[in-house]
């Protein structure tokens, strides 16, 4: 018995038309072209569907086995393969550090790299710290200050300002008879009911008058200025506060509410002078 080489049923060995579909069986025809089945490899008519020999439909694809070894040695070259594609784009990817390092080089070299800032000059903005940060820089404008310690430190300023007034009222009603005061109050005149106070008194409140009053406003002044430079504008903004005192400091809070802008490494959270002895020690 054989199979049917086109509907794949069994019929005899020297039958020459399938009896199940009358098909002809080319096996017998020398002159036609042959193919080799893909099971047992015997030469089977090329329009064959089913081998006559062993019934494999020539449709299927047959996986031939390998030995034990050859299976091994592909895993082994498929490792090693893939090891040395790892480590030709660790090559790739250090060649291109350094291409990236050497460029970052020359455009700091040019001050042209733009460095990633952070959004303040204190790890955790606070009343304390940013208030210590902006008596620290009382008298530096060559640097950046950011929102959050802008809003921190001014908070903490005026809690220190209403402290102190809160401690002048006290001295002041604290005398016997009381404070008149006659005139504006930079040119006022002391005049007590009852007896003068003490020198020191006195000394207070001059330094509260000519000294306290305009330390306060440098340190606003200066704070607004960072601010500014923080969102890259230019600090002479602050010359509104004295064109214009009280809406001319209105506009100036209201664009220091502002996020952060870095466009260019002109300024940062150093001074100019702390920057240059960076690069001058490499750092």
């Amino acid at each position: 018995m054989i199979t049917c080489q086109y509907c794949g049923r069994h019929i005899a060995t020297d039958e020459m038309n399938c009896h199940h579909c009358g098909a002809h069986q080319e096996r017998f025809d020398v002159e036609n072209e042959k193919k080799n089945c893909k099971k047992c490899q015997q030469e089977i008519p090329v329009n064959a569907n089913f081998c006559p020999y062993c019934g494999q439909d020539q449709a299927i694809f047959v996986r031939k086995t390998q030995p034990e070894k050859e299976v091994e040695q592909d895993m082994v070259d498929d490792a090693q393969k893939k090891q040395e594609e790892i480590i030709i784009q660790s090559l790739a990817d250090l060649s291109k550090l350094a291409d990236d390092a050497m460029l970052n080089k020359k455009l700091a070299d040019q001050g042209l790299l733009v460095k990633k800032l952070p959004k303040n000059e204190s790890k955790k903005p606070g009343l304390i710290t940013s208030t210590k940060l902006l008596l620290k820089d009382t008298f530096i404008m060559d640097k950046r200050m950011g929102r959050a310690d802008f809003w921190w430190g001014n908070l903490g300023l005026l809690l220190l300002i209403l402290l102190y007034a809160c401690l002048m009222g006290y001295l002041l009603v604290h005398f016997d008879g009381g404070l008149v005061m006659k005139g504006s109050i930079l040119n006022a005149t002391l005049k007590w009911n009852a007896a003068p106070p003490p020198a020191w008194f006195m000394y207070f409140w001059n330094f509260s008058l000519w000294i306290l009053y305009p330390f306060v406003s440098l340190v606003r002044m200066t704070a607004m200025v960072r601010r500014l430079h923080d969102l890259e504008r230019s600090g002479l903004l602050v010359i509104l506060i004295l064109l214009m005192p009280f809406f001319g400091e209105l506009v100036v809070l209201l664009i220091c509410m502002a996020p952060q802008k870095v466009t260019n490494d002109r300024y940062t959270f150093k001074t100019q002078r702390a920057r240059m002895l960076d690069k001058y020690n490499g750092k």
